[in-house]
């Protein structure tokens, strides 16, 4: 396990934490489909972090999924602030959030 995975899997639940409570606040007409897509990615991306961090064997595929993933959660927080379900600076907050856990990935 490599310094930057130990602090992102430690990160990431605080990350995860933050996301469900801002979805939960979306508009009813996204609650089920851009909020869902947006929890379920998270909670995935987690899963890919602990395989990661204790699997020798399929350390490399998973961290692609990691990286898959944080991309797939980006487009999808545009959306979401496109849809204004986020503030500009809660926005601008997950995507550096985002960003930093992109570079620790190495993606």
């Amino acid at each position: 396990m490599t310094p930057s995975e130990a602090v992102l899997l430690a990160r990431w639940p605080r990350i995860v934490r933050e996301l469900m409570a801002r979805t939960n606040l979306f508009p009813r007409r996204l609650r089920f489909t851009l909020s869902q897509r947006i929890d379920d990615l998270a909670l995935s991306i987690m899963g890919s972090l602990v395989d990661a961090t204790f699997s020798r064997s399929k350390r490399h595929a998973a961290l692609e999924e990691v990286n898959l993933g944080l991309e797939k959660l980006r487009l999808l927080i545009r959306i979401a602030y496109e849809e204004e379900c986020l503030s500009h600076g809660a926005f601008e907050h997950l995507v550096r959030e985002l960003d930093e856990c992109g570079r620790m990935v190495g993606g």
